[in-house]
């Protein structure tokens, strides 16, 4: 089978709920070689992790606009997809942490927790040669790259940005949501340092905020790649055989030691599944939703009489500092002028476009120093 080398694994859960510590323990040599069996043509491993708490622009003690942190959001990921199609041999990022695992020695940029000796003896060195002489004469043996995006990814639109990336590129897709109860989750918050604390209030809303769609193998659609470690689920519920892709969990017992999860036979069963499994592309739904919104956008765009304006004031804002030498400084702020007048205009103006932009452009390039100084002076009067 044609196995895919990449693979986008997000962490989904509200803070406190074992992310970071899966994250850690799947950065590990022991969960490296139990993979390295069961991926085919195996050479190497490098896991990429990228932590969004470790990114200086999110930052919990910061209050964003809507804008603002979407924005932030933005760049992050786009920096993430650089690197999960670029996967730079040289890289040096606070939030970017990289572990590279080979079964003939051990290439990681960070010591793991659990290091393998062996005694070194004249016949095992032997073996060992005659096993790497064997890897090179292995054709296309496969180097392997994991990104675990770390963060609460509480909302689909959230994870959606995730998927198109891997359906786009080819990349296979998995999504593990640890689900502990919200109480469990507080009180982990109240045990951490104090520079630490997300708050009783932040974890609560993100708790309400989730949006995790149950799996549904009779869809077939991105949402399914997902496995559920779930703390909550009582013995009637579990007998019941409704639940898709959930692995039982005490909360004592994974908190303890989040390790022991990544041997359990159905999660490694699953990881590999949706690992060898091409991530289905988006619904007729969603892609009809997505084209409707880009349309909306686009004439929402044309009809914003204000928007137009603005691009055709940039178009000569160039030639006229080259034409008439005016300092750029004085000339943007005679363009502020110009919106402001026209913005004003615009909710009255009953003539066509053409004749609109005609007007301001006109007063635009017919401008002189003396305008700007005289309009500052009114501003400053009133």
């Amino acid at each position: 089978m044609n196995i895919n080398t990449r693979c986008v694994l997000l962490l989904i859960g509200i803070p406190c709920s074992g992310k970071t510590k899966l994250s850690q323990s799947i950065r590990s040599v022991s969960f490296c070689e139990k993979l390295s069996d069961l991926l085919p043509k195996f050479k190497s491993l490098t896991i990429w992790t990228i932590t969004y708490d470790l990114f200086p622009e999110i930052n919990e003690s910061k209050t964003y606009s809507n804008n603002q942190y979407k924005e932030v959001r933005r760049n992050i990921f786009n920096l993430t997809s650089k690197v999960v199609q670029e996967t730079p041999s040289e890289l040096s990022h606070v939030a970017i942490n990289k572990f590279v695992y080979s079964k003939n020695q051990n290439l990681s940029s960070k010591q793991p927790k659990r290091i393998k000796v062996e005694i070194q003896t004249e016949s095992h060195n032997e073996e060992k040669q005659n096993e790497k002489i064997d890897n090179e004469k292995k054709p296309n043996n496969k180097n392997y790259h994991l990104f675990i995006v770390d963060d609460n990814m509480q909302l689909k639109s959230m994870r959606k940005q995730y998927a198109r990336l891997c359906v786009d590129n080819g990349y296979s897709f998995l999504q593990i949501f640890l689900n502990p109860s919200l109480q469990s989750a507080i009180n982990g918050d109240l045990k951490r340092d104090q520079k630490f604390h997300v708050g009783e209030a932040t974890i609560t809303k993100m708790y309400n905020e989730l949006e995790v769609t149950p799996v549904n193998n009779k869809l077939s659609t991105w949402e399914n790649h997902l496995v559920k470690i779930d703390f909550n689920l009582n013995e009637e519920i579990i007998k019941s055989n409704l639940i898709q892709n959930t692995i039982i969990q005490t909360p004592q017992t994974y908190l303890k030691d989040p390790f022991k999860i990544l041997f359990d036979q159905q999660f490694l069963s699953l990881f590999l599944h949706f690992w060898k499994t091409k991530v289905p592309g988006l619904s007729k739904n969603e892609q009809l939703q997505i084209t409707k919104q880009k349309q909306y956008e686009r004439s929402k765009t044309q009809k914003n009489l204000m928007h137009q304006l603005d691009l055709f004031l940039r178009k000569e804002f160039k030639k006229m500092i080259i034409k008439k030498k005016i300092q750029p400084k004085l000339l943007s702020a005679h363009k502020k002028i110009i919106i402001k007048k026209a913005r004003i205009e615009s909710n009255s103006w009953k003539l066509s476009q053409e004749q609109f932009f005609e007007k301001f452009l006109s007063q635009f390039i017919n401008f002189t120093s003396s305008d700007v100084n005289s309009e500052k002076n009114k501003t400053l009067e009133k």
